[in-house]
C-alpha cells in the first residue's frame, strides 16, 4: 500500500510543479504527464520500475524552474539560474540500432524524400551523356 501511496505523491508533485512551469504549452504538458500516467497504471515490474525512474528525472527537470529555486530565494531578481542534463531521458536499448535502419532506408529512398548524395548525381549525370 505504501507504493501505491508513495506513486501517488509523486504524481501529485509532478502535475503542481507543472502547473508553474514557464510555458506557452503548459497545459498540453499538464494534460500529457495525466494521460501518460493513466496509460502506465497497469505496468508491472521492470517497465514500471523504468517509468518511476523517468518520472523522478521529470520531476527533477519540472523543479528546475519553480522561481523560487531559480532566483536563489530573490523572487524579485531578473536573474535565473537552471541547470540541466545534457541526456537526461534513456534511450531505449535499440535506439542506434533503429536509427541506423531508419537512416539506410531515407538514403535508399524509403519514407521521405531524400536528396540524392554528390556520388548518386554524378553518376545520374554520367547516364545522361
Amino acid at each position: 500500500m505504501s507504493d501505491r501511496n508513495s506513486l501517488l505523491q509523486l504524481y501529485r508533485k509532478i502535475l503542481r510543479s507543472a502547473q508553474s512551469y514557464p510555458s506557452i504549452r503548459q497545459p498540453q504538458i499538464y494534460q500529457a504527464i495525466r494521460e501518460e500516467w493513466r496509460q502506465n497504471k497497469t505496468l508491472e515490474g521492470e517497465k514500471l520500475q523504468k517509468q518511476i525512474a523517468v518520472a523522478y528525472k521529470g520531476l527533477e527537470q519540472l523543479l528546475q524552474f519553480e522561481v523560487v529555486k531559480m532566483t536563489k530565494g530573490n523572487v524579485k531578481s531578473p536573474n535565473w539560474d537552471v541547470y540541466m542534463e545534457e541526456n537526461p531521458m534513456p534511450k531505449p536499448a535499440d535506439y542506434d540500432e533503429r536509427k541506423r535502419r531508419r537512416n539506410q532506408l531515407l538514403r535508399m529512398g524509403f519514407g521521405r524524400f531524400v536528396a540524392p548524395t554528390i556520388e548518386q548525381r554524378t553518376h545520374i549525370r554520367l547516364n545522361l551523356v
